[in-house]
């Protein structure tokens, strides 16, 4: 478990504490593989919105050149119109219904952005809870090593004890 392979458990025959130390330390390690496991499924589902959110951002990016080029178009139609209102007052209408429907796709094209911007804001958060779910995970994993360690002192040192109350000749 030390060397981050969580499907090794501790084995043998122990009675009393040790068999209980064993036990917990299994449970331990199946409870960090857990972990690990719904970790690794929320950092896929984020990798996945990222994706999501970047082909998003290029669809309105490329919505926003074309609004972009429709709108100099539009604002040339209206220079060509200006001096020609004199001659036909049916075409200042219709430029300028030209130029409404422009400033609505302008204003919904700012909507969207404004919703991409609130999208990239909620996957910063979760990213952030994803951190801070790893540093407990990090947390766990370094209580559990040094668990580990006090465990192996002290099986040392009763190995010793014992050997010290040994009258083997």
């Amino acid at each position: 478990m030390v060397q981050k392979d969580l499907t090794k458990r501790a084995k043998g025959n122990y009675k009393g504490q040790l068999e209980d130390f064993k036990n917990n330390i299994n449970e331990t390690a199946v409870a960090i593989d857990e972990a690990l496991n719904q970790v690794n499924e929320a950092v896929e589902q984020v990798t996945a919105a990222s994706g999501q959110i970047s082909s998003s951002s290029q669809s309105l990016a490329e919505g926003a050149t074309e609004q972009a080029a429709g709108l100099e178009e539009t604002s040339s139609s209206l220079e060509e119109m200006a001096s020609m209102t004199k001659q036909n007052a049916d075409n200042a209408q219709q430029a300028n219904t030209l130029s409404g429907e422009s400033q609505k796709a302008a204003g919904d094209g700012n909507e969207a952005m404004g919703r991409m911007n609130n999208a990239v804001n909620d996957i910063q958060k979760s990213s952030d809870e994803t951190a801070k779910i790893i540093k407990v995970i990090d947390e766990i994993a370094f209580q559990t090593n040094l668990l580990a360690l006090n465990a192996a002192v002290e099986a040392a040192r009763a190995g010793r004890g014992r050997q010290g109350l040994c009258s083997c000749s």
